[in-house]
């Protein structure tokens, strides 16, 4: 199980509201956004390897930067990339395991 489900079953028993709990996504989401602009700033190589490890397509990213110039930070622009495909990935292998269940290989 992962640590996401394990730490919202457990705020779900001790009687965490969504609230505090979007909060604490929220301030994940921030470090997430910093860590990647401190990439960009010191260790570009490493944000390239990320970008591939996650499969976000670098020409994807670059157009995104420069459609928000200005608007936001480089950083929070590929953390919003980086969550598009992670939950991309996840509707894929949900669509994928309800085809198998039924029988629609």
């Amino acid at each position: 199980m992962e640590t996401t489900d394990v730490l919202t079953r457990l705020m779900d028993k001790i009687g965490i509201n969504e609230e505090v709990s979007r909060t604490a996504q929220e301030l994940k989401f921030e470090d997430l956004v910093r860590y990647l602009d401190w990439l960009i700033q010191h260790d570009f190589n490493r944000l390239i390897a990320i970008l591939y490890r996650i499969d976000v397509k670098e020409e994807k990213a670059r157009e995104r930067l420069a459609e928000s110039q200005g608007k936001d930070t480089p950083g929070y622009v590929i953390a919003c990339l980086l969550l598009e495909r992670e939950k991309e990935k996840i509707a894929f292998r949900a669509r994928s395991a309800a085809d198998r269940q039924y029988g629609n290989d």
